[in-house]
């Protein structure tokens, strides 16, 4: 007899145990400053923070480089975990000014969500 699953079955499936490591989060945890940054500045902090890790440890990490860069998170899951964090807050700021922007303004042109830690 086979096993048929529906496609909402596949679908609600799918998700369940994504998102991050243990690893990345406390690469996040590591770089997340008081300074307000956008979710890729965090990502390139984290490359960074792997790249001087590797460079440090020399012939004898125990991760190459392809392997430290797999571990970071993507995008989508490094907003979500920190949307999550009771100790980080988040705002939008104007690009050019560098200002918070009211949540109730409609204008989001030229405008990027920041994060840092309280």
């Amino acid at each position: 007899m086979v096993n048929k699953m529906s496609w909402t079955v596949t679908l609600q499936k799918r998700g369940k145990g994504k998102g991050m490591s243990k690893y990345a989060i406390g690469l996040t945890e590591y770089v997340l400053t008081s300074e307000p940054q956008t979710a890729r500045e965090i990502i390139e902090a984290m490359f960074e923070k792997g790249q001087e890790y590797i460079n440090t440890r020399g012939k004898h990490a125990k991760y190459t480089s392809s392997k430290n860069h797999s571990r970071i998170p993507t995008s989508k899951e490094l907003i979500t975990w920190l949307s999550k964090q009771p100790d980080v807050e988040s705002a939008r700021f104007h690009n050019w000014t560098n200002k918070v922007v009211p949540e109730t303004s409609s204008n989001t042109i030229n405008t990027s969500m920041k994060y840092w830690r309280l």
